[in-house]
């Protein structure tokens, strides 16, 4: 028997549905790098199943460690960087969009009983500019959670 799929589409406050969300410090290089914290809701979830996470990422190039991703404080999987020049200071296709998908068990995402599901993604270490307490900024959008429905 077939089981019923929804998803949503995560959005910042703006609700745009294609928002663009900078991780790291943003164009302030004073500024204490950030991770991104979005709420999104999954009302009508099944128990038990799968849920998977898609979006799209640009800008992550050559770091020291992957980006974290939790959902509702529990770590689902990692982001992975990519390395499309042969020049560290330059490296090519920078402003491309890769997409990546992250499956995870749906009891970690809330039923719908009134609360939202919070997304976080951690900032990294640079590793091509080579220094101390840097952080390389890296571009989401498109974030989508699927999910099983109840019914």
């Amino acid at each position: 028997m077939p089981v019923l799929c929804d998803f949503t589409v995560i959005t910042g406050a703006s609700e745009i549905l294609d928002e663009e969300f900078v991780i790291g410090r943003g164009p302030t290089e004073n500024v204490e790098s950030r991770s991104l914290r979005l709420a999104f809701n999954t009302g009508g979830r099944r128990r038990g199943g799968g849920a998977v996470l898609m979006f799209s990422v640009k800008g992550l190039t050559r770091t020291h460690a992957r980006p974290e991703v939790f959902v509702n404080g529990e770590k689902i999987g990692e982001i992975f960087d990519y390395t499309p020049g042969t020049e560290p200071q330059f490296p090519a296709n920078t402003n491309h969009w890769y997409n990546q998908v992250i499956t995870f068990d749906a009891a970690i995402l809330d039923g719908g009983d009134g609360r939202d599901n919070t997304l976080e993604i951690t900032s990294v270490p640079t590793l091509w500019r080579n220094q101390e307490d840097t952080r390389e900024d890296f571009t989401l959008r498109n974030i989508i959670c699927f999910f099983h429905q109840a019914a």
